[in-house]
Order: structure tokens, then sequence, then C-alpha cells
């Protein structure tokens, strides 16, 4: 995975990076203008409890969903949370977030 690749450090470095850019407000304005009434957010369960390579590389996760959320609710839009990933993996690819066959302890 992305955070077992690059170690807690340098992955959650990059990650707040993508963060910083990845939704501004200028986007949920835009968004919100076009008449549209919901937004979807993708979230993974390592978000709220972190585990395996998921410790310390995504943390600020929740305080990055907790700022699209103020966000959406400011334009008075709706927010659809979409469980992209869980332990376990949903299809045993690696965008559902496993990979290699590891299991985490």
């Amino acid at each position: 995975t992305f955070c077992a690749g690059l170690g807690p450090e340098e992955g959650n470095l990059q990650l707040r990076r993508h963060w910083a850019s990845w939704v501004t407000e200028a986007d949920i304005a835009a968004i919100a203008a076009t008449g549209a009434d919901t937004i979807r957010i993708p979230v993974g369960d390592w978000m709220y409890r972190p585990y395996g390579p998921y410790v310390g590389c995504t943390d600020g996760a929740l305080e990055e969903l907790d700022r699209a959320l103020d966000l959406a609710r400011k334009y008075k839009l709706g927010v659809l949370l979409d469980i992209h990933a869980v332990w376990g993996s949903q299809n045993g690819f690696d965008n559902s977030g496993l990979t290699a066959g590891l299991e985490y302890t």
C-alpha cells in the first residue's frame, strides 16, 4: 500500500500535501453553484482506528474530513460518506485496501 511503501512519516507528509489541494473552498462553492445538492467523500476504516501501515501515515485524516464536512455545511450540500475500503478488503485488489495477501495484527 501507499503507506507501507513510503513509511509513516513520508506517507503522512505526502497525504497532507494531497489533502491541502484535494478539495478547496472554491471547489465546494463551484459544485454548489451548479445546483448539485450532495457530494461524495470516500473514507477508509484506517482513518478512525489506524492499523498496520496506516499508523502514523494517516494522521490528520479525520481533521481533513471535518474540514470538508464544514465546507459542505457552509454551502448547504449534503454529504455521502462512501466507505471506500475496510479491513479485509472487499475485492482483494489494492484499490480496496489490501495487496500482496498481507495480514496486519
